[in-house]
């Protein structure tokens, strides 16, 4: 749950590159159509630029801030935020906690801009969910009531994804450890779905650079299987080494695609470095 003064902050910021995929579906940007409808339909903070006789005098009045009011039939840009709730997200408290502030910053800063949202999750019989397109700040409520009802599930098949789903051009965020094989399928399929795809990596310290030695019996948090293995320095090298090309690969096609990919680490991004890497990496703006 993000507190009143995260939420305060994130009111300046839009989802980088969301203006390249506005759809004429009814929506709450300011840039409107000339002859569309006038319906009243919300309200959000003024930005500079924003044309100043949208501004709610009487909420003005009301809270001293300044408001500007918002019709249907403006155009939008559609925020998709595919999260992976599978076992390997949901071990760590931490990291499951990461997960779910990611969905809320991302879906307050594009409700506020006046874009619209929408969440995929995996149901039940390992099918895919997704809620439906909501907009406004209004409906903010919605997507933390999306959040308590998951359940963080043994494994999650991004391959069956966009099969079960319906895209439209747009934006995908896509919140994930990413360790998981055929990654690039995946993300062919996301690209032949017109989707720019922003990849927010969550891992941990016991998976960027894990500490063991010995013998050890590990076990596959998402198939159960357990295996005895021999932790050396030559294996734990051998790990890095295999860690290190996967990012790479992971880097390469999604920045070769015009795409975005930032890794935060549950262990050592505190809220606000979550923002400014957020910033950074040209996921908000």
């Amino acid at each position: 749950m993000l507190n009143k003064a995260v939420l305060q902050q994130l009111m300046q910021y839009k989802i980088d590159g969301a203006e390249g995929f506005l759809s004429h579906y009814e929506g709450e940007r300011k840039t409107r159509q000339k002859g569309q409808s006038q319906e009243f339909s919300d309200f959000r903070p003024y930005n500079p630029g924003d044309d100043i006789r949208l501004i709610d005098w009487n909420a003005y009045a009301r809270t001293d801030q300044y408001y500007v009011k918002l019709y249907e039939e403006e155009r939008e840009a559609r925020i998709t935020i595919v999260l992976d709730h599978s076992a390997s997200m949901g071990m760590l408290e931490k990291k499951r906690e990461l997960s779910e502030d990611l969905v809320l910053i991302i879906s307050y800063v594009a409700l506020a801009a006046g874009d619209s949202v929408r969440i995929i999750t995996r149901g039940k019989e390992s099918l895919f969910t997704e809620t439906e397109f909501i907009k406004g700040l209004s409906q903010y409520y919605r997507v933390q009531q999306t959040l308590d009802k998951i359940e963080w599930v043994s494994k999650m098949n991004f391959e069956t994804l966009t099969k079960e789903i319906s895209f439209k051009k747009g934006i995908t965020v896509w919140i994930s450890d990413l360790l998981f094989e055929n990654f690039e399928g995946v993300h062919q399929h996301f690209r032949m779905m017109k989707q720019h795809v922003l990849a927010l990596q969550v891992l941990s310290d016991e998976t960027l650079d894990p500490e063991y030695e010995g013998m050890l019996e590990l076990e596959d948090v998402e198939s159960g299987a357990l295996v005895e293995v021999h932790c050396t320095k030559r294996m734990m090298a051998s790990y890095h080494e295999a860690l290190k090309s996967h990012q790479d690969r992971i880097q390469h096609l999604l920045t070769g695609a015009g795409h975005r990919h930032v890794v935060l680490n549950v262990d050592s991004d505190e809220e606000k470095h979550v923002l400014q890497k957020l910033l950074v990496h040209n996921i908000l703006r």
